[in-house]
């Protein structure tokens, strides 16, 4: 937000842009890059997470997520596939459907942070 000059608030407060004019006429645009970064970093960091599930509940129950499954992400699930119960055919096609999801999720993000207006 420092990086955007606060003139151009000014000249729009001159010409009679109300504050949500200005907030998304200016700031928005203005940090169109800095979202579409930030949701794309942020849609293949949730997709990998692995370690944090496997720190709540140590022990024998680890690798599945707890023991009602209740921290069991994509990714912990492949571990578990791969991993626990060697079943690598099974852990390869989740990787796959990981991939296709990451991608997908993330073209979206990428696509929909992209139609902010630049004018």
């Amino acid at each position: 937000m420092q990086a955007i000059p606060s003139n151009l608030y000014e000249a729009a407060t001159l010409d009679g842009a109300t504050g949500r004019q200005q907030f998304f006429r200016i700031t928005i645009t203005m940090l169109r890059p800095q979202i579409i970064f930030s949701s794309v970093i942020a849609t293949t960091g949730n997709m990998r997470l692995l370690a944090e599930p496997l720190l709540f509940n140590p022990g024998t129950a680890a690798a599945t997520g707890g023991s009602d499954r209740q921290f069991q992400t994509a990714a912990l699930y492949l571990y578990e596939q791969g991993f626990t119960k060697f079943d690598f055919g099974y852990a390869s096609a989740i990787a796959w459907l990981l991939l296709l999801a990451t991608l997908l999720i993330t073209g979206v993000s990428y696509l929909v942070t992209r139609r902010i207006s630049t004018d």
